[in-house]
């Protein structure tokens, strides 16, 4: 609808707004589906990477980019694609953010709880990592607490086989899980 109203200029536009209404503010640009190693995804990060150069050259006040991470344990995952894309948008001088950091499980992981936490809490580990080495240095998640997770609530992303997503750091008794292991490693807490 922006686009349909405003013309191709508007993501330009709104950030030139932003930025006379509150100069003080951290203008991002926030995007989905560019962590996977498929041709998808590597369509996606040139894509952003495409429309982010553009928006720097001509000087639109762009501060960062943020990286929604919804992870989806089916796609697989290779860091090198991944670092060098966040690479590229530190190159023009931008911050890059993770900003909605959970993990989608496919219905057939694993047949424990324990065993399918640690899968999870191995690709989000693997993503991160990756993420840290491209220089990310803030990482949020889209919740904490698998008993509040969209993942759950949201028919059209939960589990097919009826088993609560496990794909924050916490599970639904606020029980710590390997997840949230992972993301203190990644980001130096041990």
């Amino acid at each position: 609808p922006w686009l349909s109203a405003l013309g191709p200029g508007y993501p330009e536009r709104a950030l030139r707004l932003a930025r006379q209404l509150d100069p003080t503010l951290r203008l991002t640009l926030n995007d989905y589906g560019v962590e996977a190693d498929t041709p998808h995804a590597e369509v996606k990060r040139q894509r952003l990477l495409r429309v982010v150069r553009g928006l720097v050259q001509r000087g639109a006040p762009l501060d960062a980019v943020g990286i929604q991470a919804h992870l989806q344990m089916r796609d697989p995952f290779r860091p090198e694609p991944f670092i060098a894309f966040l690479r590229a948008l530190r190159e023009l001088g931008l911050a890059v953010l993770v900003t909605e950091l959970d993990v989608r499980e496919p219905d057939a992981l694993a047949p424990s709880l324990a065993e399918r936490d640690a899968a999870v809490a191995e690709y989000a580990g693997r993503f991160l990592a990756a993420a840290i080495e491209g220089g990310v240095r803030s990482v949020l998640t889209w919740g904490l607490t698998d008993r509040d997770s969209w993942l759950v609530k949201e028919p059209a992303v939960a589990r097919g086989d009826g088993a609560a997503t496990r794909g924050l750091p916490y599970d639904e008794a606020l029980q710590p899980k390997p997840l949230r292991a992972a993301l203190a490693r990644a980001l130096g807490g041990g």
